[in-house]
Parts: C-alpha cells; sequence; structure tokens
C-alpha cells in the first residue's frame, strides 16, 4: 500500500499555519525557490519573519563574511548563513516571542554546476541547545527552471521532514523526495546535529541514502564519518580500489601500493593532487535482514578508516559506471585497480547486454582520455593469471589488443614478482574454525578488529 504524499503547497501550508514555528529564509544562487512556495501557500505571515537573497558576492560577504576558498557554493558558506541568520532572528525576537520554535533555512546553489547546499537550524521548545540539519545536492534537470522548482519542492521537503519526522529515519528520508520524479535530485550527504537529533545516525543515514536511491554513492572519511564527494574530489585525480574487505588483507595493501605508485608515475601525480579510496557495492543489498548488513558495511568502513583509508559505498555493479560517476565530478586523471580475476567480469557480455553497444560502449564510458585500468596478477598455488594470459571472446579479441598497447589497462607486474595469499574467505574460514596463521595474511592495525568481526 503506497503512503500518501501531501503536495508542497500542503506541506508549506501546514508548516505556516503551526503557531510554533517562525523563522528566516536566506537563499543564494537560485532566487528565492523555498521561500516562494511558502508565500503561495497562504499564512506566511505566520512562518516567515524575513526571506533574503544575498545575490551579489560583495553584498553577500558583508552580510556573511568572505571564502577563505573563494568557494561561495559549499558547506562552510551554508553553515555560515544558517548561524547569522537564526543568531539574529533569536536576538531580535526571543523576548517577544518566548513561546516559539524559531528556525533559519538557507540554501547557497550554483545552477550552472547543477549543485547545492541546504540547511536548516532551530532549537525545539524547551531544548537548551540548537539543532541543525543540513544537505547537498545534485540537481540532474535539463533547464534552470526545472532546476529550480526542483530545488524549491526539495526545500519543503526537508523543512517537513525536519519538523515533523525527525524521529523516523525511513520517514525523513524517503520525504525528501515527495513530489519529485525519480533522477531529478540526487543528495549524496546529509549530517544531523544537535542533541534532539541524536536518534538519526548520520552513518545509517548515509547508507540509506543509497540503499533508498537518492544517491548512487557516498563517501566516509578517513575518520569513518561522512564526507561530500565533490569537495573531496575538487580539483584532484582519482585512484580507486574496488572490494568486499571482509577483512582487507596484505594482498589488498600490496595492489594498492603498486597501483598508486604506477598512477603517481603514468600521470607525473604528487600524493597531494591525488584522492585514493576503497569502493564497495551495496548493489546486491540484502533487504531482507538490512539491520544486519547495515552493520556489516559500518564495520568494514571502521576497519578501512583504522587504516587511514576513504571508502566509496555505492550501488554499481558494473565498472563503468562508477567511471561515468567518478568523471562527473573530476576532469582529471582517474584510474582504477583490480586483481587478474575480475577481467573475465570486465569483459562479459553478458553483464552489459543492455548497454547499447554492450562492452564496446561500456569501454568507450570506461576509457576515455586521461584514465586507466591497471591489473594486478592473480596467483594461487597452481596458477597465475595477469592480462597476457586471459583471452577475451574473438569477437572482442580486437578491442582487447587496443585496449592493452595503447596502455589503457596495464599489469603492475609479473607473476613471478608476487606470491600466492590466502583470499579473505579463507581468512574467515580460518577465524570461524579457530585455526591459527591467518594474522599474518592482515595488516597488524587491523588483527584485533578482524578477530572481533568474524
Amino acid at each position: 500500500m503506497s503512503k500518501d504524499i501531501l503536495s508542497a503547497r500542503r506541506k508549506a501550508y501546514l508548516i505556516n499555519t503551526d503557531p510554533l514555528k517562525y523563522g528566516t529564509f536566506a537563499e543564494i544562487g537560485a532566487g528565492q525557490e523555498v521561500a516562494r512556495h511558502f508565500f503561495k501557500a497562504g499564512s506566511a505571515s505566520g512562518t516567515i519573519a524575513k526571506s533574503i537573497s544575498a545575490y551579489d558576492m560583495t553584498f553577500s560577504d558583508e552580510i556573511y563574511g568572505k571564502e577563505t576558498s573563494g568557494r561561495y557554493v559549499c558547506e562552510s558558506r551554508l553553515d555560515k548563513m544558517l548561524n547569522y541568520e537564526y543568531d539574529l532572528l533569536e536576538n531580535r525576537l526571543s523576548e517577544q516571542r518566548p513561546d516559539t520554535e524559531f528556525f533559519a533555512f538557507a540554501d547557497t546553489v550554483a545552477t550552472n554546476r547543477k549543485h547545492g547546499w541546504m540547511g536548516v537550524k532551530y532549537k525545539k521548545l524547551g531544548s537548551s541547545s540548537t539543532n541543525k540539519v543540513i544537505l547537498h545536492v545534485r540537481m540532474k534537470d535539463q533547464t534552470r527552471e526545472q532546476q529550480h522548482e526542483s530545488l524549491g519542492v526539495l526545500g519543503v521537503n526537508l523543512l517537513y521532514a525536519v519538523f515533523f519526522h525527525s524521529q523516523n529515519r525511513d520517514q525523513f528520508i524517503e520525504g525528501l523526495t515527495d513530489n519529485l520524479s525519480r533522477g531529478q535530485i540526487e543528495v549524496d550527504m546529509i549530517r544531523f546535529e544537535g542533541e534532539d537529533l541524536e536518534n538519526l545516525d548520520n552513518r545509517l543515514v548515509a547508507l540509506d541514502l543509497v540503499k533508498k536511491g537518492l544517491s548512487p554513492a557516498v563517501i566516509f572519511g578517513a575518520n569513518g564519518e561522512m564526507e561530500q564527494l565533490s569537495d573531496v574530489l575538487f580539483n584532484k585525480s582519482v585512484f580507486v580500489m574496488r572490494g568486499e574487505y571482509r577483512p582487507f588483507t596484505k594482498v589488498n595493501e600490496e595492489i594498492l601500493k603498486a597501483g598508486l605508485d604506477q598512477f603517481d608515475k603514468d600521470f607525473k601525480l604528487k600524493a597531494s593532487e591525488r584522492v585514493c579510496f576503497l569502493e564497495m557495492t551495496m548493489a546486491h543489498f540484502d533487504s531482507s535482514n538490512p539491520e544486519a548488513y547495515q552493520k556489516d558495511y559500518l564495520s568494514r568502513v571502521d576497519m578501512l578508516a583504522k587504516l587511514g583509508y576513504r571508502v566509496l559505498i555505492s550501488n554499481f555493479n558494473e565498472y563503468y559506471r562508477l567511471k561515468v560517476f567518478l568523471r562527473e565530478r573530476s576532469q582529471s586523471p582517474i584510474a582504477m585497480v583490480f586483481g587478474a580475476n575480475q577481467l573475465e567480469y570486465f569483459f562479459s557480455e553478458d553483464r552489459h547486454k543492455n548497454l547499447a553497444m554492450g562492452v564496446f560502449g561500456a569501454c568507450a564510458r570506461m576509457f576515455e582520455t586521461e584514465s586507466k585500468i591497471y591489473v594486478y596478477p592473480y596467483k594461487t598455488d597452481n596458477s597465475c593469471a595477469n592480462t597476457k594470459s586471459y583471452f577475451p571472446p574473438t569477437k572482442l579479441s580486437g578491442l582487447y589488443k587496443f585496449l592493452i598497447d595503447n596502455e589503457k589497462i596495464k599489469d603492475l607486474t609479473e607473476c613471478d614478482d608476487v606470491e600466492p595469499r590466502r583470499l579473505s574467505s579463507e581468512i574467515r574460514r580460518m577465524i570461524k574454525e579457530n585455526e591459527p596463521g591467518w594474522e599474518k595474511d592482515v595488516p597488524d592495525e587491523i588483527i584485533d578488529i578482524v578477530k572481533k568481526t568474524y
């Protein structure tokens, strides 16, 4: 049974007619798109203390201060807007309106780059401190008019969720897309702060964004907390290693180091000029036991954070989809690394049958300018695989040779230079059966974590 969805106008009207709610709307970059909904809904005088569009940069700087980065569509700008407007509201009206829940709504948006920041700062009646909710949105509509409309609806949804669904994570996340078609927006980061929002776990919310389709991927920093991907990738080259990491092994460590060294060499990069992260897909998320799977993903995030790695969690099956997603956010070199056992998967015709031109189409998206795949030997006691030992289907052999000859796909080392190592599945079996010796196959820093987890 589908839920009853309130229109944006109805949501705005219900907020307008709530006698407790009173606040300011401050919007930069796309006009007064959110405030407009509240003015049109009726009874706006009961809710809106002030609306402002500090569109001119000089004027904006005079109000909120300058940004050291020179960027106006960023989290720090949003934070300054929320703090300034909320403090001004409370300082001027708290004595006249003692029984009011004040709020400040703000957004800063760049329609030319199709993204923006949006947030709410508020205090519930009787609370001793304020709460804050911020999000980053990417707008997928083609025209500015459509983007403006989607932004306005999202802002109404956000305010309604903050005021009426802040105790229910599922309702909060799902309500953000009310009255928006799938694909109009992506919300790739939400952060909750404040004692009244302690029940909303930021990390579980991050997984929800991917699982519920609001974003194709989210990123966790080396501290294990959610980051905003576009900020992480800003003016950076990108290096990715996909895996399950159950657990992360010394083989993973070797592959990552070899791939990064080659990436830096091929593109003449310094460490400060690129970002590296490990990617895990939720494409096969088991919805029958979501709590167990969420715990599993977050335990791996914590394990990798212990080693200082950023983690990208995505809903991508195919490698080319991950590449397209990254290219939308970075125009610098992008490379991926995987074991040679993944070559068959990468060139699988069956896995690309729904894509125009199949494997050829996938490779066209994967290997445009400044893009590479690095391959690490897959060695067992009985065999070793690399790019030389893999033979694709006959009709793809010309494509494969072209990619190899042009070093779009490149071996990192020879089979003689690596030793057979245990796979993660074998390590898990040894732990489960209390068999000694697995410790030598995982980094020392995570031995205790692995022991407790598996």
